[in-house]
Parts: C-alpha cells; structure tokens; sequence
C-alpha cells in the first residue's frame, strides 16, 4: 500500500538488535551493485561487464544530547554507547530504519558502524552521523 504525503527525515527512528534508539533528522539509505569487466579482444573495445556483488549502507544523523532536559538519560543506546560496542569492539549487530507510519517498509540487517562523528557548529544544535555497511543480505520487512 502507498504512503500519502511526503515522510519527513525526522519520522525515521533507527534500531539496534530490535530496539529504538534514536529519532533521526537525517536519513540515507543505498542499495549498489558492483560491475565485473569481462572485456576481451572480441568487444572491439566496447566495454562488457555483469552484475557482480551487491552491497548497501545507511546514514543516520540525529540531535545529540547525553540527558533529556528532565536529567534522564535517553532510553536505547546511548553515542557513547553506540561507539563502544559497534566501533571499538566492532560487534555486528542487526540494524533498521523505519518510518513512524505504520504502513510503510522498514528496511535492515546485520552491519558494521564504519563511521561515527559529531558536528557541534557554533550557537547550533550538535548532532552526530553513523555510516552502517551491511556483512549480509538486505531484509524488507
């Protein structure tokens, strides 16, 4: 079933192992394939390749914050968390995205962090970026 409407980046919540984490304001998602050459002396230089390995990966950016105004820590993963456990000792966990309407797909599998960063801009919101590339094969759900 179709989605009515535009969904805006800041609908989309990322999962760790099945569970919420964090709200994004920014969500990239990409599925690619890569190209084998088989060109030979027989293409009379026209290039020849076939379909090869595919591969995808998300990005994910949201609001930084270590407490909740209220003094509370947010529920999920922490960034301090999310640094420890799937940067520095590398475990591959089961990643997704998905939209808060109810109707629309939700995509993920099991992935590496290959990048974590913060950007605290000058009097402006902080936020922090993760690079997830997916070890496996790609689930809709």
């Amino acid at each position: 079933m179709a989605l009515n409407g535009i969904v805006n980046g800041t609908e989309y919540l990322l999962y760790i192992d099945a569970q919420a984490v964090v709200f994004g304001t920014s969500v990239g998602f990409s599925v690619d394939v890569d190209t084998k050459d088989i060109s030979a002396r027989e293409t009379h230089n026209w290039r020849k390749s076939l379909l090869s390995t595919r591969k995808w990966s998300m990005e994910f950016e949201g609001k930084l914050a270590y407490k909740l105004n209220n003094g509370s820590v947010p529920t999920g993963y922490t960034f301090n968390e999310i640094i420890d456990e799937l940067y520095v000792n590398q475990d591959k966990k089961f990643i997704m995205i998905k939209a808060l309407h109810n109707n629309t797909s939700t995509w993920g599998g099991f992935a590496y962090l290959t990048s974590a960063s913060i950007d605290a801009p000058n009097e402006d919101n902080s936020t922090f970026n993760l690079t997830f590339d997916g070890v496996q094969t790609l689930v809709q759900a």
